[in-house]
């Protein structure tokens, strides 16, 4: 492989970004929020306002905000785990001012009957103004709220977009993401790593990527936190067959090296008899982000078949994923590359992307529950290889590049 050529393509690419606001306003954006059923959203930009919350027309504007990690126990079966969220607090109002308004109650916010959730500090009253703040590095300052209108506004900072709506109950829900996303390889990777192992449900607000390779967990984490998320807003499900225990914890601690803390990780699955490996899902919360998230799923396929500096990185990430290498019966030799996909749409986009690259796949597999993409033929097999196609993923890498080289050996092996 040619690696000065391959170099300059990547710089070439690194340096470009993808405009965040001019790509998510368009229509197939607001159509999807509909099915979604998010309706009245809104897509501010950096220095606009941003709906936040009701607010009493009584209490100051904060005067000083502050995160703050706060561990809040489940109910029902889960009862025994906790969720840690990381909750935005607003220094308020003196005591007095704050008890001459208290006739009977503790005051309640408009729109909801619920009440604000408080706390005394040196004669100060802070309050809660937001329960679930997962944005990276991103702390609201003071002087970027206003009132107006019965609401709380917040100034959308420097480098980010705001998207929001409101809901029946005069609850405004927002999310923060950075106004330009850097598409290098890395990005594209993580992309086609998504695409494979994780969610893509329209019906929930649950964002997840699951595997067993630490290498990939530890690339879907970073891969989150340029999309804007906080490490300390992810959970960690841990999946652990019977006898796997310390193959787990060489996972956590790996994991943990990478700024995760202990109370991220929930409780184990273990003794499981029907996962031969341990597996790892990561997860958060948040349905505006989904949004955004399976906006660019869908809508950068387009893009990605017009540029094969794009779908190098998406391949890779998706075959990491998706990908398995399968070696001939009662031998080390190299047989074929199989992608799953289950849908006919999904087939035909992946063989697309690999004939753009100069790969041309077999037949399909149709076999109900195992449909897949199937790359036979050396010549496919060297291509792969010079694309650093299954570099990713180490286990699968060590396994084609193995077979490869037998298949190289046996020269009389004719492809079949």
């Amino acid at each position: 492989m040619n690696n000065e050529k391959f170099n300059k393509s990547k710089n070439i690419m690194m340096n470009k970004v993808l405009d965040l606001y001019e790509f998510l306003n368009k229509k197939e954006f607001f159509e999807l929020a509909k099915r979604m059923s998010i309706n009245n959203i809104k897509i501010k930009t950096e220095g606009q306002l941003l709906k936040f919350r009701r607010w009493e027309p009584g209490w100051q504007v904060p005067s000083q905000t502050r995160i703050r990690e706060e561990i809040v126990k489940y109910s029902g079966s889960r009862k025994n785990q906790d969720i840690i969220k990381r909750g935005i607090w607003a220094k308020i109002e003196p005591l007095d001012d704050f008890k001459s308004r208290w006739v009977k109650s503790a005051p309640k916010y408009w729109g909801n009957q619920a009440k604000i959730p408080y706390e005394l500090k040196n004669d100060w009253v802070w309050c809660k103004i937001h329960d679930n703040w997962i944005f990276n590095g991103l702390v609201p300052r003071p002087q970027d709220f206003i009132y107006k209108d019965k609401w709380l506004y917040y100034r959308i900072p420097k480098g980010y977009l705001g998207i929001a709506y409101t809901s029946a109950d005069y609850h405004a829900n927002l999310i923060l993401v950075p106004s330009s996303i850097k598409t290098d390889y890395f990005f594209f990777e993580g992309l086609g790593l998504q695409q494979g192992d994780g969610t893509q449900a329209l019906s929930d607000v649950h964002i997840t990527f699951t595997n067993g390779c630490v290498d990939l967990i530890l690339h879907q984490i970073n891969w989150f936190k340029n999309l804007g998320v906080s490490k300390n807003a992810l959970r960690i499900y841990p999946e652990i067959p019977k006898s796997h225990e310390r193959e787990f914890q060489e996972i956590k601690q790996k994991i943990m090296g990478l700024g995760i803390n202990e109370n991220q990780f929930r409780k184990k699955k273990s003794f499981l008899t029907n996962t031969k490996n341990v597996l790892i899902q990561l997860v958060f919360h948040n349905k505006l982000f989904k949004l955004v998230y399976l906006n660019l799923l869908y809508q950068l396929n387009k893009d990605i078949l017009k540029n094969r500096d794009y779908i190098k990185p998406y391949l890779r990430g998706l075959i990491a994923a998706e990908g398995c290498v399968r070696l001939r019966k009662g031998c080390v030799v190299l047989q074929d590359i199989k992608i799953s996909a289950s849908s006919q749409e999904r087939r035909d986009f992946i063989k697309k992307c690999l004939t753009n690259l100069g790969i041309i796949p077999s037949k399909d597999e149709l076999t109900k529950g195992s449909e897949a993409v199937i790359v036979g033929r050396y010549e496919n097999f060297l291509r792969l290889r010079e694309l650093n196609a299954l570099h990713l993923h180490p286990e699968k890498r060590d396994k084609f590049i193995n077979g490869f080289l037998s298949y190289q050996r046996r020269g009389g092996i004719k492809d079949g």
